[in-house]
């Protein structure tokens, strides 16, 4: 699969996360409305306030939106969901935010970016496996050189602990493609942050796996906003093993 520059995971993008703590957020929580659990949908478009269950992550999510909330992209299996808020825009170059909820079970890649001239499908197949936990991956991301990253901070969701930081994306000429390269999701094929946009990741250790929650923007949108705005999913977010 080659990659697009269209954000999110089931749109074959990827980069985002949240919660409290590299950057002192002040949150506001906006009550939400909660209805009987049913399945999220696995086609683009707009969300009922209510309570949604999910297995895409190979473990059962559990979440409760309130309005302005859509699917964005389609259901990948193995994956997880990309979740946008109102405003906010699924693609396009600017006004483009999400909450991206995916996993990790350690496999990154040998190098952050294709090489300059480099061939797209010998670099996907050039992976490494690096330990499957929160910690591991903060310092694989910590030391991408097209990454300029906050210091982690700890964290917990739904009862897992964890590590959350910034980072923004500054790819060189010495890319083939403006993208660096995070990490490769199992079933799937990558994770990546496009030059010049900026994300917060927040991920946990939870029942054998990285689960990351990404809030991932263009660099015109405020990661404090969203952040605020996707804080009450997150607060309701359960994660179970199946």
């Amino acid at each position: 699969m080659n990659p697009t520059l269209t954000m999110g995971i089931r749109g074959q993008r990827g980069c985002r996360a949240l919660l409290t703590g590299a950057v002192g957020l002040a949150l506001t929580l906006t009550p939400i409305a909660v209805s009987a659990q049913e399945p999220l949908p696995e086609v683009t478009g707009p969300l009922e306030p209510g309570t949604y269950t999910d297995d895409a992550l190979g473990q059962t999510l559990t979440l409760t939106v309130g309005e302005g909330w859509s699917i964005g992209g389609e259901a990948v299996e193995g994956v997880g969901v990309d979740l946008v808020p109102e405003p906010f825009d699924y693609e396009g170059p600017t006004n483009r935010a999400m909450l991206g909820i995916t996993r990790s079970d350690g496999t990154v890649f040998e190098a952050y970016c294709v090489p300059a001239g480099g061939d797209y499908a010998a670099y996907n197949e050039a992976r490494m496996n690096i330990e499957p936990t929160a910690q591991a991956l903060a310092e694989y991301l910590a030391a991408d050189p097209y990454l300029e990253t906050t210091e982690p901070v700890e964290i917990e969701i739904a009862g897992h602990s964890g590590l959350q930081f910034d980072a923004t994306a500054s790819v060189g000429e010495d890319c083939e493609i403006p993208v660096t390269y995070l990490w490769a999701i199992p079933v799937f094929d990558n994770w990546i942050l496009g030059d010049g946009d900026h994300a917060r990741y927040s991920l946990i250790d939870a029942n054998g796996e990285v689960v990351a929650l990404v809030l991932e923007a263009s660099a015109d949108v405020d990661l404090d906003e969203l952040a605020s705005l996707a804080q009450p999913v997150i607060d309701s977010i359960t994660l179970d093993p199946m």
